[in-house]
């Protein structure tokens, strides 16, 4: 899995590392919106849903009101009104048609299926880093994201905190906060504490709690300055 290597995450082409440098350092952009209610969906894989039926990705909330309407709980997609999957393999197959399409999150969703065993898949990590290679490639932060834990881990591919690394920092210039957490925890462990605070500064600009604590630990100890402190907690 070395052939992106080096390369950039929203096209493949070559960068220097001075590039590469303001790639990774330059703030997120805007995030996608729920397609139903239209406000910004949380960056945190938990406070938002995707829908196979028609491959959006929908706030936590709206789905939830709208399983609350149904008496079993299992209501139609809110965004495309596709009836709610009847079985675990029509659930399966309905991933495998937007995997077929190159939906990077169909690929990211199928690799965590493979990492864990679900819907009755066997577990098979090597596919699973696979899935998630293809995912980042294809624009999915969350999959790069998902690869680096695995480097960083050794789940289906062997331990290698370079590669995890730099599937992180593939992962925080497409926006995604976690790796932009990872990323500090790792600097400030390696005795760069300036990039490290870097990275929480972006994390938390963006949103990500996690990386708002830390800026703020940042701050009492001096390495985030007043400027930057106040810019995080707008």
């Amino acid at each position: 899995m070395s052939g992106d290597e080096g390369r950039a995450g929203d096209g493949g082409q070559e960068l220097t590392p001075d590039q590469h440098e303001r790639r990774l350092f330059r703030p997120h952009e805007k995030g996608e919106d729920c397609a139903v209610c239209m406000t910004r969906l949380n960056y945190h894989v938990t406070k938002k849903v995707y829908m196979a039926c028609c491959g959006k990705e929908l706030c936590i909330e709206c789905v939830e009101e709208t399983d609350a309407r149904d008496p079993d709980g299992e209501a139609p997609c809110c965004f495309c009104r596709t009836p709610f999957p009847e079985t675990q393999e029509e659930a399966l197959a309905r991933i495998r048609r937007r995997f077929k399409r190159d939906d990077p999150t169909a690929s990211n969703t199928l690799g965590t299926y493979y990492l864990y065993g679900e819907l009755d898949l066997p577990v098979q990590k090597t596919k699973a880093c696979k899935l998630f290679l293809k995912a980042g490639m294809l624009g999915s932060s969350e999959g790069y994201c998902n690869l680096a834990n695995c480097y960083f881990d050794g789940q289906g591919v062997k331990r290698d905190m370079q590669k995890a690394k730099h599937y992180y920092e593939k992962a925080a210039i497409l926006g995604n906060c976690d790796a932009r957490r990872c990323l500090g925890q790792m600097e400030i462990a390696c005795g760069n504490p300036e990039r490290g605070y870097k990275h929480y500064l972006l994390g938390a600009m963006a949103g990500a709690d996690e990386c708002l604590d830390q800026v703020k630990k940042g701050y009492k100890d001096k390495y985030v300055s007043k400027s930057d402190f106040a810019d995080a907690l707008r």
